[in-house]
């Protein structure tokens, strides 16, 4: 596990990578004490194994924020998150469909499994 990220401040994207999947949120606050970050879930982008240039990609703007160890996030670069942004700027909101909902679930529960002892305490 690596070490919690200095400089991390409200509104800043952080990104969770996890097998075949990244997790993009905004930072809606941060609990020091506990080494904890508040995330509002924005997409997921998991690996499309038919097209490999191109990832899946799940808006998640309409889902669960998180409230998640620090440390198993990174700031997200711009050149991973600068083509996404259309996705994400968008003058309606989309609904948070089943497939999203579902890989959303999927990728919580990968990263759960493979990082344990991120969650005690």
């Amino acid at each position: 596990m690596a070490t919690p990220l200095p400089g991390v401040k409200p509104g800043q994207i952080l990104v969770l990578a996890a097998g075949e999947g990244c997790l993009y949120g905004e930072v809606v606050d941060l609990v020091p004490q506990r080494q904890r970050v508040w995330l509002r879930t924005l997409l997921l982008t998991l690996a499309n194994p038919l097209d490999p240039d191109r990832p899946s990609l799940y808006l998640l703007q309409e889902d669960s924020h998180l409230l998640w160890p620090l440390a198993l996030f990174q700031p997200a670069l711009d050149t991973d998150l600068l083509p996404l942004l259309p996705h994400l700027i968008q003058t309606q909101r989309t609904p948070l469909t089943p497939e999203a909902a579902q890989a959303f679930r999927q990728f919580i529960a990968q990263v759960w499994h493979h990082n344990p002892s991120a969650f005690q305490s």
